[in-house]
């Protein structure tokens, strides 16, 4: 089977300048993962704001739009191995997110009263 596009990027190869540094590819896929699970729909859960608006943050955040992200995206995934390693990444930062949360759910709340 032929794959469209160029062929998948050997993990040796340097990044071409206009991909998103790997490390913060998996910032953003973090970000990305986030927003996705409260998600529902075109809103995210408990918020008035289109689901979009929570996007554009985050491209804020890292200095990046959602053109580049896809790009990225797209580049990262015609290397499995590539990708997979981030995504381990991005499963570990979530469920240490997830466990802190479980452990103390008013840490938030406590973190945001002593600002």
């Amino acid at each position: 089977m032929v794959a469209c596009g160029p062929e998948a990027p050997e993990k040796t190869e340097a990044l071409p300048d206009w991909i998103i540094p790997e490390e913060k590819m998996v910032d953003v896929l973090t970000d990305v993962h986030i927003i996705e699970g409260a998600r529902i729909g075109q809103s995210v859960l408990g918020d008035s704001l289109p689901a979009k608006f929570h996007y554009q943050k985050v491209w804020e955040k890292y200095n990046i739009n959602a053109a580049l992200y896809d790009s990225s995206f797209r580049y990262y995934s015609r290397n499995a191995e590539r990708m997979d390693l981030m995504y381990e990444e991005v499963l570990t930062r979530l469920t240490k997110m997830s466990s802190e949360l479980e452990a103390n759910p008013n840490k938030k709340e406590e973190e945001e009263e002593e600002d």
